[in-house]
């Protein structure tokens, strides 16, 4: 996806809301920068929810929320969502995260056009304040540095729509689409002691966790563990706080089902993680065993 058929499905994401689209806009237009990428509607792990930023600039590290009409009777309710949202970039490494909000209940146009202006000014400014010149880099530049470096990095901002376009591209595999198994763990040809894992991440409904395919795979906030389990499987002789430590061959490259900036199911490599055995968590009230899989590296050798 090239930067023109990006902005254009991003911006017009709200177009059925006519408060955040006019924002969302205007913002984009005023600072008419094509350097600086642009996420509508973007999603943040709160733990046990999912948020959406109206409009977030992830090379700067500013979220704009538009406070509509219906958000006057909820100024408690937005400010504990902005912490929550905060708190969880701070697990990004998003230290500097700052969230600006823009009123737009008022009559006055010229308020909001002034609260538009200002938001601009501070993004600029967070601009000028890089060590760097702005650098957005497409999906396609980021993918052939990654194979030109040959390294694959839980930092890489790269994200794949299926298991096929995954093993195709990073690992040179010529499957076709919709051909082989429909599995989500095999054989990992280049190093037959590992294997690939194409999990889907837990989501939440409200408190209720579901799971996805049948399965519950958990990752720490801080990213290093990982606990799976089948949403079906509970058993009433362990009890909470149970684990059991083992040293396993049970390596797995690894690729979690995520939400891309664009709110469309992708997966993406979060580690090489080792089993080590399994302990006992709490699914909706219900006490079941979980296998445990350590983070054992950031990192992998391509092909």
């Amino acid at each position: 996806m090239d930067k023109k058929e990006y902005l254009f499905k991003t911006l017009s994401r709200t177009k059925r809301k006519d408060d955040e689209n006019f924002v969302i806009n205007s913002i984009w237009n005023r600072i008419n920068d094509y350097e600086l990428k642009p996420v509508s509607q973007q999603y943040v792990n709160c733990g046990e929810q999912w948020y959406l930023i109206d409009l977030f600039f992830p090379q700067v590290n500013i979220g704009v929320e538009v406070d509509e009409e219906g958000h006057i009777t909820q100024i408690d309710s937005d400010k504990i969502r902005s912490d929550q949202i905060v708190n969880a970039m701070k697990y990004d490494k998003r230290t500097d995260f700052q969230i600006e909000r823009i009123q737009t209940h008022t009559n006055d146009i010229e308020d909001v056009t002034k609260q538009i202006e200002h938001v601009c000014n501070t993004i600029k400014k967070r601009i000028e304040e890089l060590p760097e010149p702005l650098n957005w880099i497409t999906r396609d530049e980021i993918l052939t540095k990654i194979k030109r470096n040959g390294v694959l990095s839980i930092f890489d901002d790269l994200t794949f729509h299926s298991i096929t376009q995954a093993v195709n591209e990073l690992f040179d595999w010529g499957r076709k689409s919709g051909g082989g198994p429909s599995i989500s763990l095999f054989r990992y040809k280049h190093d037959r002691t590992k294997s690939l894992w194409f999990a889907k991440r837990n989501i939440f409904k409200g408190e209720k966790e579901i799971a996805v395919s049948g399965w519950i795979n958990r990752l720490s906030r801080d990213g290093k563990y990982i606990l799976e389990f089948k949403d079906k499987l509970c058993d009433n002789e362990y009890k909470l706080g149970e684990e059991h430590s083992e040293t396993t061959d049970d390596i797995r490259i690894t690729f979690l089902k995520y939400r891309n900036n664009l709110g469309e199911d992708g997966y993406k490599f979060v580690g090489v993680f080792r089993k080590i055995g399994w302990v006992t968590s709490l699914f909706n009230g219900r006490v079941v065993r979980a296998e445990k899989y350590a983070r054992i590296s950031d990192s992998i050798i391509l092909p």
